[in-house]
């Protein structure tokens, strides 16, 4: 059981260059559990840019993938200079409750045109 979230994280050539260097720069434990969530995703590659998806992925802040991940996106988007994180990621997470959707990053000219959207349905 648990809570599962279904998760987009998109990179521009730059941005995945950076994401892997500071990857690697973690400890075995950190880079072993990125491992294991990336052996679960589905990773596209277009035009230079990379996606990983996930539709039923435990989003835990405890987990070292995720605290990393978490991280690198605060790093980027708030610490860096503008002009030097543009266009680096896009990352989007919709949670099981409808009001628990996340998103981060400014990469919205991505080859994957990824997208989150609410529909109404009825018959």
């Amino acid at each position: 059981m648990g809570y599962y979230s279904e998760v987009a994280l998109c990179f521009s050539k730059q941005g995945h260059e950076d994401f892997l260097a500071e990857l690697e720069k973690q400890d075995e434990a950190t880079k072993q559990d990125f491992a294991e969530m990336k052996d679960s995703a589905t990773i596209k590659e277009v035009d230079g840019s990379t996606l990983y998806y996930w539709d039923h992925l435990k989003w835990y802040e405890d987990f070292l993938g995720i605290k990393f991940i978490e991280k690198w996106m605060k790093e980027v988007f708030y610490e860096l200079p503008k002009n030097t994180r543009e266009n680096n990621y896009l990352f989007i997470r919709v949670g099981e409750h409808i009001l628990d959707n996340i998103y981060s990053g400014d990469y919205w000219g991505n080859p994957f045109s990824i997208s989150l959207e609410r529909n109404i349905s009825y018959v």
